[in-house]
């Protein structure tokens, strides 16, 4: 697979209560129907649009990334980067008067400071204590095949994206995908997805609803973009590539 996500032990004790948290060993407990989002966090992203999407449509959605991970334990009293930022605060200089921090300090402080991090912060108040949201944090690629394969959709919502891998890796088990209607994943898919205007959560969650209820749909986008995976395979490449260089 394409994206690397191995599920990483901390050696530390995580209180779940408030997210809806699948490790990869409670993949049975997975919804029936769910869309899947594989990926980081950054801004290009787009994943308040995303979380605006999922309650209008009202579905369930898993979130693979490490990313994902570190969000949730800022949530659960691990005060990510609060004990830091107390250092660096009791170390600055005597003549700059520092005032201590606070035990009360908000933990995702250390997302609040960062102005890069500012929708991240955001996609956290939508999504916390909502069972819609499952996080399955960082999952080895035996994980993330499982789940592709359970999944009903893949959806990428960029803004601007690379590539996409998401996309391939979804279609190679044809999964559809609902994609962000922009250049760069209209010529990767080569139009073989569902797109939507990723500034647009109504449009989103619409298209969300059609594809999720349309299983016949499912099937000709899944198909269709299977195929289309097949033009970036290894062996294709390989084959194309001893022909340019004209070896048999």
């Amino acid at each position: 697979m394409g994206i690397e996500t191995g599920y990483e032990d901390r050696n530390r004790k995580l209180d779940k209560s408030n997210f809806n948290f699948q490790p990869p060993n409670l993949l049975p407990n997975l919804p029936s129907n769910f869309c899947l989002y594989v990926g980081d966090a950054t801004w290009n992203k787009n994943l308040v649009n995303l979380a605006r999407a999922i309650k209008l449509a009202d579905v369930n959605c898993v979130f693979v990334g490490k990313v994902f991970e570190s969000l949730m334990a800022d949530d659960r009293g691990l005060k990510v980067g609060v004990e830091d930022r107390k250092a660096k605060i009791e170390n600055q200089s005597s003549n700059l008067n520092p005032q201590p921090l606070s035990s009360t300090v908000d933990p995702l402080s250390s997302i609040q400071y960062h102005p890069w991090q500012k929708e991240l912060k955001e996609f956290h108040e939508l999504t916390r204590d909502d069972k819609r949201f499952t996080f399955a944090g960082f999952v080895p690629n035996s994980d993330l095949i499982k789940l592709y394969q359970q999944s009903t959709l893949n959806i990428l919502p960029s803004r601007d994206e690379g590539f996409g891998f998401s996309y391939l890796e979804s279609s190679q088990f044809r999964v559809p995908s609902l994609l962000s209607d922009i250049p760069v994943l209209k010529e990767i898919s080569g139009d073989n997805a569902m797109f939507f205007n990723p500034e647009s959560p109504d449009d989103i969650a619409e298209k969300i609803k059609e594809l999720i209820n349309d299983k016949k749909l499912q099937k000709e986008i899944g198909d269709k973009s299977y195929q289309r995976s097949l033009f970036f395979s290894q062996e294709k490449f390989k084959k194309e590539f001893l022909s340019i260089l004209d070896i048999k």
